[in-house]
């Protein structure tokens, strides 16, 4: 399922209001501790905030290794992790590795390269604990490491781990598009693919792993072109998720980039010209002294006029059919990078077609094919996009639910798409259709707008029209 967030005109008043923050662990003190802390015993698992990846390392078996000598310095805390970030607080969580510490010193610094300083001094751990650190500034980097000492001595550090506090607007996102100017100089076009990360791709940062892979079925950056990519919204719960834009181009063939502009929910919110000629456009290449990579960070984005003055638009009340298939399409993309599936041969009038099939739903039908050896066989994917609104109180919901996946292909193919996509059993497509319905639904964002109304109270409704629009109405 996913849900795309609404906003519902009633009267002549219309008001967003954003998700409460989620209320972070109050502070305790350790017993005969003169310093302030918070350690929560998590035994049967951590209270994690579902928006932050965990660390793949988790869970880890408790007791290896427990100080094997106990008359020298404890074992060093491992799989620390951010398990809740709010505007003015971060969560850390580790597993204690000692039998024998006196303390647990909690070090914190501001930023990547900041001086530690000690945050919090804790007396003997056992298990799971989380130390919450209250008082932070907004839209701020943060980093932490944990030490623990006993009377030999004190252990190595825990593995850093680091995390942007939210930007307390609570503004959210329901679309993120990249708009993209290849230079119409000789060699400026690749036929490389690209990924786009809007976070970081490293797992001791938070908010991470937001990234596509733009792969459309038209040709992409082709000299001169301007194009518009819908990206994931993967792990975007806010606008302070969107941490970096970086641009990436996997292979030899050299790209330069004119222009680049990030739009969310409609509105331009950065924007660089880097130039026209070949001396002023910016190369994306492996060349010595050329990089394969754009990367525009946290403090620039936020430095730019369009990003400083940047006003949550609400969302339209229609819903039309190219936005449905360019941000389909875009997650179709997604999904196949990596696989032998690819953009195939036209059974229609595009690649992805999205058309009415019922008043509450769509119907979807993509057109690919797949590289085995051999001729390359068509392959058929077609679902139903089923529309509903729900409500609670004043917060307006709509979600869109897979239905009816089906695939059609060679049942030769069957086993070796069912291999490429990981699927537990040969011949078997649900994986690859849990793989397709999980990457479509990312192209929309999970975190619904809630809506105020001035009087009453009613629920909207919601149609798909003839034309394959979704659209809104209160009655």
């Amino acid at each position: 399922m996913f849900k795309s967030p609404l906003a519902v005109l009633m009267g002549t008043a219309v008001f967003l209001a954003t998700n409460a923050a989620s209320a972070l662990p109050e502070i305790t003190w350790p017993t005969g501790s003169s310093r302030q802390a918070q350690t929560n015993q998590l035994p049967s698992g951590l209270p994690v905030d579902p928006t932050l990846p965990v660390d793949p390392t988790l869970p880890v078996d408790p007791t290896l290794p427990v100080d094997p000598f106990p008359n020298d310095p404890p074992e060093a805390p491992q799989t620390v992790t951010i398990t809740q970030r709010e505007a003015d607080a971060i969560a850390v969580t580790w597993l204690n590795h000692s039998t024998s510490e006196t303390m647990n010193l909690v070090l914190r610094r501001l930023g990547g390269a900041g001086t530690w300083t000690t945050r919090a001094w804790l007396g003997p751990l056992d298990g799971w604990s989380t130390y919450t650190d209250h008082g932070l500034s907004p839209d701020t980097l943060y980093c932490y490491r944990i030490e623990t000492q006993n009377a030999a001595g004190n252990s190595a550090f825990s593995p850093q781990r680091c995390a942007y506090t939210k930007d307390a607007t609570g503004r959210q996102v329901w679309r993120v598009q990249l708009r993209v100017v290849t230079a119409d100089v000789s060699g400026a076009d690749t036929d490389d693919v690209v990924v786009v990360r809007l976070n970081s791709q490293y797992q001791d940062y938070r908010p991470a792993f937001n990234h596509t892979w733009v792969e459309y079925s038209h040709n992409d950056f082709e000299r001169g072109d301007t194009f518009v990519y819908d990206l994931s919204l993967d792990l975007l719960n806010d606008l302070s998720a969107i941490t970096q834009l970086s641009i990436e181009k996997a292979g030899t063939d050299g790209w330069c980039i004119e222009e680049v502009e990030l739009v969310v929910n409609g509105r331009p919110i950065f924007q660089r010209v880097f130039g026209a000629t070949s001396a002023t456009c910016r190369w994306l290449d492996g060349d010595p002294g050329s990089s394969d990579t754009l990367t525009i960070g946290h403090d620039e984005l936020r430095a730019h006029p369009l990003w400083a003055t940047f006003v949550q638009p609400f969302p339209d009340l229609t819903i039309v059919n190219d936005e449905i298939v360019s941000r389909v399409e875009a997650m179709i993309g997604h999904a196949i990078h990596g696989t032998p599936l690819y953009w195939g041969e036209l059974n229609g009038p595009a690649y992805v077609e999205v058309t009415f099939a019922d008043t509450d739903r769509l119907h979807v039908d993509v057109d690919l094919k797949a590289e085995i050896d051999g001729p390359n066989p068509e392959v058929d994917i077609d679902f139903d996009l089923v529309v509903q609104v729900t409500c609670d109180g004043d917060r307006v919901d709509l979600s869109i639910e897979t239905e009816n996946f089906t695939v059609e292909a060679d049942y030769g193919l069957l086993g070796e798409l069912s291999q490429a996509f990981l699927c537990t059993f040969v011949a078997d497509w649900s994986c690859i259709e849990e793989k397709v319905e999980d990457e479509v639904e990312a192209g929309w964002n999970p975190v619904g707008l809630a809506t105020a109304f001035e009087a009453g109270g009613l629920c909207p409704s919601v149609v798909v029209t003839p034309s394959g629009d979704i659209e809104f109405s209160v009655n």
